[in-house]
C-alpha cells in the first residue's frame, strides 16, 4: 500500500486487484475490513509520518502491518529495473518486496518509543532551524544583525516630540530563539547575571534587562 496526504492506493496479491482509499480516519475502516476480508498482511513504506494514526488503527485491530523502509523498497526496485514510479506502481512494488521478503519490514513501535522518535524528530528540527538562523546572523554581521534580528531601536519621533524608543521588525523566530539564550544566561553566566541585575536595580523591566 502506498500511504499519501489524501489517499491509500492498495495493490493486493496474488488477486492484483487494486483499491483507492480516501485517506481520513473512515478510510481507516474500509482498509481494515479489507485486510480482514483477504487475512492479508498490510505493508507500506515509510512516508514522513502519513501512515502512524493508520498503522496504530490496524495494529488495534489485529492486524499484521509492516512498514518497510524507503531504502530497501528503492533497492529492490532498482533489481527489477523499476525506474517510473507512481503511487499506483509504489503499492504494487511495496506488496511485492513482501511477497519476496516476508520477514522483511517492521512492526509497529512500542508508544514510548513512538513519543521518542517525535521527540528526536523535533528536537533535530530545531537544530537545523538554529543553524540556518546563525547562518544568516553571520552574513548580516555588524550593524545589519541588530536589524535582522529586530533588535535595532526604532525612533518615535514627530516634530519636536521625542518618542520612547522601542525594538521592532526583524526576524521573530530569530528574536525568540536569541531571548530565549539571553534569558538562561542572565540567570546562570555569573557576568550576565551581574549586569541584568544592575538593569534592574535601574528600573528596566525583566524583559529589557534579558535582552
Amino acid at each position: 500500500m502506498d500511504v499519501s496526504r489524501d489517499w491509500r492506493d492498495i495493490h493486493c496479491l496474488p488477486g492484483g486487484q487494486r483499491h483507492r482509499i480516501p485517506n481520513p480516519d473512515d478510510g481507516h475502516i474500509a482498509v481494515s475490513d479489507l485486510a480482514h476480508k483477504q487475512a492479508a498482511v498490510v505493508c507500506f513504506e515509510a512516508t514522513g509520518g502519513q501512515e502512524w494514526r493508520l498503522w496504530t488503527f490496524l495494529k488495534s485491530a489485529s492486524i499484521d502491518v509492516r512498514q518497510v523502509p524507503p531504502a530497501h523498497a528503492k533497492a529492490f526496485a532498482r533489481s527489477l529495473g523499476t525506474r517510473a514510479r507512481s503511487d499506483r506502481t509504489d503499492a504494487e512494488l511495496i506488496a511485492r518486496f513482501i511477497i519476496f521478503r516476508p520477514g522483511g519490514g517492521r512492526a509497529l513501535p512500542a508508544e514510548h518509543h513512538r513519543l521518542l522518535r517525535a521527540l528526536t524528530t523535533g528536537w533535530a528540527q530545531v537544530v537545523k532551524m538554529r543553524k540556518r538562523l546563525l547562518a544568516q546572523l553571520w552574513e548580516h554581521r555588524k550593524s545589519a544583525t541588530a536589524a535582522l534580528t529586530g533588535l535595532d531601536l526604532v525612533a518615535q519621533d514627530s516634530g519636536t516630540l521625542r518618542g520612547k524608543r522601542a525594538i521592532a521588525g526583524g526576524r521573530h523566530v530569530l528574536r525568540h530563539v536569541l531571548f530565549q539564550a539571553a534569558l538562561r544566561a542572565s540567570h546562570h553566566n555569573p557576568t550576565l547575571k551581574a549586569y541584568a541585575d544592575r538593569l534592574r536595580n535601574a528600573g528596566k523591566s525583566r524583559t529589557s534587562s534579558a535582552s
